[in-house]
């Protein structure tokens, strides 16, 4: 007769576990910018842009905001043709996030600006007009105009995602915290030649 409960409680067990480890992983991710706008950072970091394209299959997007995912291979965040970010695999040893800028919508014809992938903050540009071939490096690649010019075209893409969030039924800003905020205690200087392949 004892031996019913216990075969149940070892059936039980790992299941009960394993249903909340899943319910945990989909919470943080479904909810991953949600927490991330709440949470403690270091100034000039971006946990919202890290964690739009790390978990962006699972989180909330607007449908009237001309926002589309392309999930083929990489996530990609389309936005009117226009604004394209997505993660960057020209790069070695470090993943960077690029946003790409185009009025015309070529790749010829547009502006990069590149963020780490770690912090969100931003790192340089890559204006093909501006290459500087003594310096091997992208002129006016950190001013502050073009700092300012990659905040503004952010500014176009991320905050209706932002706001699209709804606050989680079962809030674990907490776990979120402990998990994420070490990653944003401060910004992650990549230079524009660290990382070419040449």
């Amino acid at each position: 007769m004892t031996t019913k409960p216990i075969i149940f409680s070892v059936i039980s067990f790992p299941i009960i576990l394993l249903s909340s480890f899943i319910y945990l992983w989909f919470n943080i991710a479904s909810h991953s910018v949600y927490y991330a706008h709440h949470m403690p950072r270091a100034k000039g970091t971006n946990p919202e842009l890290v964690m739009t394209i790390k978990y962006l299959d699972q989180i909330r997007i607007p449908k009237d905001e001309g926002i589309r995912l392309n999930l083929d291979g990489n996530n990609t965040l389309i936005k009117k043709y226009g604004y394209i970010v997505e993660y960057d695999y020209e790069f070695k040893d470090k993943r960077i996030l690029t946003l790409r800028y185009s009025l015309d919508n070529t790749t010829t014809n547009s502006n990069e600006y590149s963020y780490s992938s770690r912090t969100g903050n931003f790192v340089f540009s890559r204006n093909t007009d501006k290459w500087d071939k003594k310096q091997e490096t992208w002129l006016d690649s950190t001013s502050k105009k073009t700092t300012e010019e990659s905040d503004y075209l952010l500014n176009q893409v991320l905050p209706p995602i932002i706001k699209y969030q709804v606050k989680p039924k079962v809030n674990l800003q907490w776990l979120f915290n402990m998990i994420y905020q070490g990653q944003f205690d401060e910004t992650e200087n990549i230079s524009s030649t660290e990382l070419l392949r040449y």
